[in-house]
């Protein structure tokens, strides 16, 4: 598979985003959630005031991630994040 067929995928009650892992340029904590920023200025911020330091920690760690697809789900407290292969 080559690296522009991943995708990003964030989830967020009956809403679904998903994008080319190529556009997604980093993601990080905010102190009431976390940020999303992808390619051409486009910006997407989860406020989240009960998310725990631990799943904003999970979320943060996919800018590590060397290849595959991730999911975010922001429904989840305890697997925020999963990569598929």
């Amino acid at each position: 598979m080559n690296p522009g067929e991943y995708t990003v995928t964030i989830k967020r009650a009956g809403i679904r985003i998903v994008a080319d892992r190529t556009d997604l340029v980093q993601v990080d904590q905010t102190p009431d959630g976390v940020a999303f920023s992808f390619k051409h200025g486009l910006h997407l911020i989860l406020s989240d005031q009960f998310m725990p330091a631990e799943a904003k920690d999970m979320v943060k760690a996919a800018n590590s991630a060397p290849k595959g697809n991730i999911i975010f789900d922001l429904n989840s407290y305890k697997k925020p994040t999963l990569v598929e292969l």
